[in-house]
């Protein structure tokens, strides 16, 4: 019996590998998120750092895989990104971002829920780490 853990072990790590057409998928989602992202950052030029988005009026949040932007919804400057490590990618396919903030700021360590748009479930969390701002170039 001793030796078919071993065995059982290796075919439910076999089982979890990622077949080429899904590592094939999740490295074009991978890319298609970082070219929304440089089309978004386009003219902008990265500034400070800091661990809390000021507060801004109609702020609007946008996710591109694990990285989550803040941005003024009336204004074009200044926009704040934080790389989250990841859970809240459903809500760049349409699922609702509720957050919870620090003082009217969003700060780093702030849970963030994406929730879906008809049923309202719970579908993931992330947390913003550091926030860099920025700017127009000049």
């Amino acid at each position: 019996m001793k030796p078919l853990i071993p065995i059982a072990a290796l075919a439910l790590l076999g089982a979890c590998a990622a077949t080429p057409a899904e590592t094939a998928r999740a490295t074009a989602v991978a890319q298609g998120d970082a070219d929304r992202l440089a089309k978004a950052l386009k003219g902008f030029v990265p500034g400070r750092k800091s661990s809390c988005v000021p507060s801004i009026r109609s702020a609007r949040t946008e996710v591109y895989g694990p990285t989550l932007l803040v941005r003024d919804s009336v204004g074009s400057s200044p926009i704040y990104i934080a790389d989250t490590g990841g859970g809240c990618e459903r809500a760049a396919r349409g699922d609702i971002i509720v957050t919870v903030r620090s003082f009217g700021q969003m700060c780093s360590g702030d849970i963030i829920q994406t929730r879906d748009q008809t049923q309202g479930f719970f579908t993931g969390s992330c947390s913003p780490g550091e926030f860099t701002e920025y700017r127009k170039a000049k």
